[in-house]
């Protein structure tokens, strides 16, 4: 038998929305996935307890190792679009 004991992380719409403009603005191409993704997180907890929420990634691209394998190595080039992404999201929820 197999239990997952974390909550889903069901996206909110509103949060997907503003995650979605915030990369378009950082000049980054948004990819949306044609099937659940099954990430093993806790932040599911968060979305259906505490506030509303969701999940983005950015990728590494198709030759990357898997994230959490032994041989996976950050590429330091995501560091500036992902600050920018997460700029351009304060920046919309502070400046409603």
């Amino acid at each position: 038998d197999w239990e997952d004991y974390f909550a889903a992380g069901v996206n909110d719409i509103t949060a997907v929305q503003t995650i979605a403009l915030a990369a378009t603005e950082s000049g980054l191409e948004v990819a949306w996935l044609t099937e659940p993704f099954r990430w093993s997180e806790d932040f599911g907890q968060f979305t259906t307890s505490k506030t509303p929420g969701a999940m983005f990634a950015l990728g590494a691209g198709e030759a990357a190792a898997p994230l959490h394998s032994p041989d996976y190595d950050f590429p330091e080039a995501l560091i500036e679009p992902g600050l920018k992404v997460f700029w351009n999201i304060v920046d919309r929820l502070l400046n409603v």
